[in-house]
């Protein structure tokens, strides 16, 4: 693999040769490397699975043989712990993009939509996609916003909407710069996206099994390389900060924030 971003070929930073509990689901042989872009500040990953491996994993991923407990006890443990957060992130995200009673939201790897559901406490229009069937109906039914349950690879709409979320999906995304033209396509006019993803600060400040390194997140941004990726999918930075939050563990992880749209 060479870097996305300059082609140039990285450099090995950190190596795993046994199965992480994601890889565990497909009985996956499981490995994976994480290497690194000096030139453009990137970490990007390898490992044994396939894009349908990915597939395969996701659909189980919030299963309650892999949690524990059932999505809607994980929803309010989720929505307790990073309740202030959220709140956080939508005080600074608006004023980035103040939104309207008119604004359409739409939220893409909604997961337990703990995010886009404070955007309906305050009177928002969201919409979420969410592949996972028992989250998607989660969000339907529980949740009562409507969730289009497909990958968002395979989400096709000729809606325009005032703010697309990307919390903490953009990692995922076997080809992200793609996947960023995409949404800069489905914003309306003077529209923004918010992206959060983790912050590479990370390597140095978690246990390298922590569960940020899991198989499948496949990237890690610094501010540079954010801003980087950004600019090749045609999207210039309104603005950009840093999110800390008590994770599960009762662990701090970091992710960078960036509100972007696109570019003249």
């Amino acid at each position: 693999m060479n870097c996305p971003l300059c082609s140039k070929k990285p450099q090995i930073v950190q190596e795993y040769k046994a199965i992480d509990k994601y890889q565990g689901l497909i009985k996956d042989t499981g490995w994976h490397t994480w290497k690194y872009c000096d030139t453009c500040d990137f970490y990007m990953s390898e490992n044994s699975e396939t894009p349908e491996d990915r597939r395969k994993i996701y659909m189980k991923y919030w299963q309650k043989e892999l949690r524990g407990i059932s999505i809607k006890e994980h929803f309010g443990v989720v929505d307790l712990l990073q309740y202030t957060v959220n709140a956080g992130r939508i005080k600074w995200l608006t004023e980035q993009a103040p939104l309207t009673k008119d604004s359409k939201i739409l939220d893409i790897g909604s997961g337990y939509a703990t995010f886009p559901y404070m955007f309906k406490k305050i009177k928002q229009n969201v919409k979420c996609v969410e592949p996972e069937p028992t989250a998607a109906k989660f969000i339907n039914n529980a949740l009562k916003m409507p969730c289009v349950p497909h990958f968002y690879e395979d989400y096709e709409t000729k809606e325009k909407f005032s703010l697309i979320l990307m919390c903490n999906v953009l990692e995922h995304f076997e080809e992200p710069i793609k996947m960023l033209k995409k949404a800069r396509e489905q914003l309306s006019e003077k529209g923004s996206i918010f992206i959060e993803v983790p912050d590479a600060c990370e390597f140095k400040e978690l246990s390298l099994d922590h569960d940020d390194f899991n198989s499948l997140h496949l990237w890690f941004f610094t501010p540079t390389s954010l801003k980087k990726m950004l600019a090749k999918a045609g999207l210039a930075v309104k603005g950009m900060t840093k999110i800390h939050y008590t994770g599960m563990g009762n662990v701090t992880v970091t992710r960078i924030g960036a509100v972007c749209h696109a570019a003249n």
